[in-house]
């Protein structure tokens, strides 16, 4: 694994799968997993793994893509977060702490971000080809798939922009956990 090193960072090439072997298990404050457990097939003994990395109190900090947001019950199988065969595992803001106790974290705290990207003309055309292909493909639209388009967001934004909640409204989900 290639490395870097500055006065004041360090950074190590590696991944969950392959740890490198500079860093000592149990010396780590803190993790940042990012879009990472979604492409991963074992959630779980990947956040296992990653665990050991933490000294006890550490904290780790993990964000997927939201699948119970409004955004995807909307777009169906054009969600451009779907993005199979990338992403092998889907989350909401209960699997990810269920998946979070089961690897032996205490979940602090779930968040969620990812608001305004859904509005951005680019994510639409993103979701209008996907939708478009599926369709090219079936022969006809997806169940529960709708084609979207400025006019479909701007409901989505009437839906959502003041008093949705949080686990419906972002298209990102993340959670706090801290290693016993």
């Amino acid at each position: 694994a290639a490395s870097f090193k500055d006065e004041s960072l360090r950074v190590l090439a590696g991944s969950v799968e392959q740890i490198p072997t500079e860093i000592e298990r149990g010396s780590c404050d803190g993790l940042l997993m990012d879009h990472v457990l979604e492409h991963i097939v074992d959630p779980v003994a990947t956040m296992t793994e990653a665990g050991k990395l933490l000294r006890s109190g550490g904290i780790m900090l993990i964000v997927v893509p939201n699948n119970a947001c409004l955004a995807a019950q909307r777009a169906g199988l054009a969600w451009t977060h779907l993005d199979v065969p990338r992403h092998v595992n889907f989350f909401s803001a209960s699997t990810l702490r269920y998946a979070a106790e089961r690897a032996g974290f205490i979940p602090e705290r779930n968040f969620f971000n990812g608001y305004y990207r859904m509005f951005v003309d680019s994510l639409i055309a993103t979701e209008q080809r996907i939708y478009d292909q599926l369709v090219a493909h079936l022969g006809a639209a997806p169940a529960a798939t709708r084609r979207n388009s400025r006019m479909q967001s701007w409901r989505l934004l009437a839906r959502t922009a003041a008093f949705c909640k949080p686990e419906l409204k972002y298209d990102e989900v993340g959670i706090v956990v801290r290693k016993p």
